[in-house]
């Protein structure tokens, strides 16, 4: 008995098929708000999950790029837990430091009247399931929309 009981945990672990789950590009950010050197914002990212199981993201470590200038990392603010076999966009909370941002005015002011930004994000998005977790790795450059259409 003492015997069987971790050779049957074992056997459901291992039988246990895993889809790869996927991160999108960004479909908009949005500026929440502004304090003396930080700036919070919101990404609307799109995230496809096939399995037949949640998950929680539980760490985000980017490094942040607008319009080809480093702005900084980018540090998770908000916890968001992925429904099983969904495929949505979520609204993922950011802060970043905008020291960097602040030498870059004249190129924000431009894609503010643009309604359009040119976002570099190099690093990963951590997920959680129970005990286990799995890092993706993210690399993107894209134009993304600065307000998205209601």
């Amino acid at each position: 008995m003492k015997i069987l009981f971790p050779l049957l945990f074992i056997a459901f672990l291992t039988s246990c098929k895993i889809n790869e789950v996927e991160v999108k590009k960004f479909e908009s950010i949005k500026f929440k708000n502004i304090g003396e050197n930080k700036a919070n914002l919101e990404l609307m990212i799109p995230v496809n999950n096939p399995n037949k199981f949640g998950f929680t993201i539980s760490d985000i470590k980017l490094d942040l790029a607008l319009n080809g200038k480093e702005i900084g990392k980018v540090k998770k603010t908000t916890k968001l837990r992925i429904p099983p076999r969904s495929n949505q966009l979520y609204p993922v909370g950011i802060e970043i430091e905008i020291d960097k941002a602040l030498g870059n005015i004249t190129s924000l002011t431009a894609s503010l009247l643009k309604n359009k930004v040119g976002v570099k994000a190099k690093g990963y998005v951590k997920v959680r399931k129970f005990i286990f977790t799995k890092k993706i790795p993210i690399d993107q450059n894209e134009a993304v929309k600065l307000f998205r259409d209601k």
